[in-house]
């Protein structure tokens, strides 16, 4: 028998296995100390889309509450467009307030002058007239009441639908924070009842969205909303 131990060129003996290699014949590599290699870098199979991570199209701002970060926070009314569109809001209550005012000038007219008696101390009323304070009790009706009408259609009617004619003309709308959509007529008003609480601190609350990361009211906080510039999202 020939010994092939000290033979460079000898083959494995019979029945070994080489290194590296299956018994069956299928080369198999050797694990690495550190690991397989992953396939990052690989670029997909034809055919696939991957678009985790794709930035949107240039100038595309998403509807406000998709997401959070700075695209978000781009589509939100900066404070100047906000003062805009509650001026313009409050000048729609200007007739109104006309009317009472008038009508309160006309009920003192009606109402005389009044003297006090100086022996015996008494009031004296003089030059009452009962059909005047009438006419201005009138007047301050009317106007009370057209300015609550168009309150309630301007500020809860359509600022419900995201936008009131303030808005409109500033170009900002009125959405939920957390869906992107108009809050609707009673979250509306209770947004309005809310405000109350922006002006007890010596106004602070109408102040706080200057730099506030969100550029939210307190009553915004409280009600979950914010004014965009971007219209709300599609239901």
């Amino acid at each position: 028998m020939t010994d092939n131990s000290n033979n460079p060129y000898a083959g494995p003996p019979a029945g070994s296995t080489p290194s590296g290699s299956s018994p069956y014949g299928a080369t198999t590599p050797e694990p690495s100390a550190y690991g397989q290699a992953g396939a990052y870098g690989q670029a997909p199979a034809d055919g696939e889309s991957h678009s985790y991570g794709q930035a949107p199209a240039y100038g595309q701002v998403p509807a406000y509450g998709q997401g959070s970060g700075p695209t978000a926070t781009a589509a939100l009314a900066p404070w100047g467009k906000r003062v805009l569109a509650s001026v313009l809001d409050g000048l729609l209550t200007l007739p109104g307030a006309l009317l009472m005012t008038i009508g309160a000038g006309v009920m003192a007219s009606g109402s005389g002058t009044s003297t006090v008696d100086p022996t015996t101390g008494e009031i004296l009323t003089t030059g009452g007239d009962q059909g005047m304070i009438t006419t201005g009790l009138v007047l301050v009706g009317v106007g009370w009441l057209l300015a609550l009408v168009i309150q309630i259609y301007n500020r809860w009617v359509r600022g419900g639908r995201g936008q009131s004619w303030g808005k409109k003309v500033a170009g900002t709308w009125l959405v939920s924070e957390r869906t992107g959509q108009p809050i609707g007529t009673g979250m509306a008003f209770v947004r309005d009842l809310a405000h109350y609480l922006d002006s007890l601190p010596l106004y602070l609350g109408y102040l706080w969205p200057l730099w506030d990361e969100r550029r939210q009211t307190f009553a915004d906080k409280m009600c979950g909303t914010g004014v965009t510039t971007v219209p709300p999202r599609q239901s």
